[in-house]
């Protein structure tokens, strides 16, 4: 396999990028990039990052632009993250990217860039082949943000819980390991989390908020959440119950 061979397979894994750090294997590397770019192969949407040319844009090779560009450390971060991680309410508008703080000196050109002190091998993982932070930590990133109201905060914790039984431990344990003093969003999470046990149920919709918060304005006791019903076979699941009747 010859040269360029080598950069589309490399690009195809990536939706149809590189880095220009990973093209260390190139003889001559920028005079080569230069000519392929001249020949129509490929661009350049960043000084760092090359393009090949003939497949569409896409909004995941857009995030994945902005990862490579930062540097080969870098994963996609808060609002950035949470639309990788399918989150309500989160789109592309602006790309957040995250590095160590001594890991590279370099700016992005098309992202916001972090500089966290703690980033923990277990908080970034591959999503679609992008390097992104975790669903946890992005959660806790995004607590930091003025943008993000208590309001809809809790609404995303809630989401992120109903969304596996196991992710109220995880956020519990990535409470421990980010509550340093001083850290953005750790009081509120600290305060959401303390309401949120392990293995709590939580609302699986809007709508049962807005139930839960008229319940409250009422004046009424809490009704216990998602109950199975059935005894020796199960029949189904109850949005709420009132146990004392």
């Amino acid at each position: 396999m010859d040269e360029f061979g080598r950069v589309a397979e490399l690009a195809s894994l990536q939706h149809g990028v590189v880095g220009r750090g990973q093209l260390g294997f190139l003889p001559w590397r920028d005079k080569t990039l230069r000519r392929w770019a001249d020949s129509g192969l490929i661009d350049l949407p960043t000084p760092r990052v090359v393009r090949m040319r003939g497949g569409a844009p896409t909004a995941l090779q857009r995030v994945m632009i902005a990862v490579l560009d930062a540097g080969h450390v870098a994963a996609a971060s808060h609002w950035t993250a949470a639309w990788v991680w399918r989150l309500p309410g989160f789109d592309l508008d602006r790309l957040d990217v995250t590095v160590l703080r001594a890991d590279d000196t370099r700016v992005p050109t098309t992202a916001r860039l972090h500089r966290p002190r703690l980033l923990l091998p277990h908080h970034v993982q591959h999503i679609e082949q992008i390097p992104v932070t975790s669903l946890a930590r992005t959660v806790f990133d995004l607590a930091g943000q003025r943008l993000m109201t208590f309001g809809r905060l809790e609404r995303l914790v809630d989401t992120v819980l109903s969304r596996s039984p196991a992710m109220g431990f995880v956020l519990h344990r990535t409470l421990g390991e980010l509550a340093t003093k001083g850290r953005p969003g750790i009081s509120v999470m600290r305060a959401l989390l303390r309401d949120r046990p392990p293995g709590v149920e939580v609302p699986a919709s809007n709508l049962e908020r807005r139930f839960e918060e008229i319940l409250r304005q009422a004046g009424e006791l809490p009704l216990a959440r998602q109950v199975n019903a059935g005894g020796e076979e199960w029949i189904g699941r109850i949005d709420f119950c009132d146990r004392s009747l």
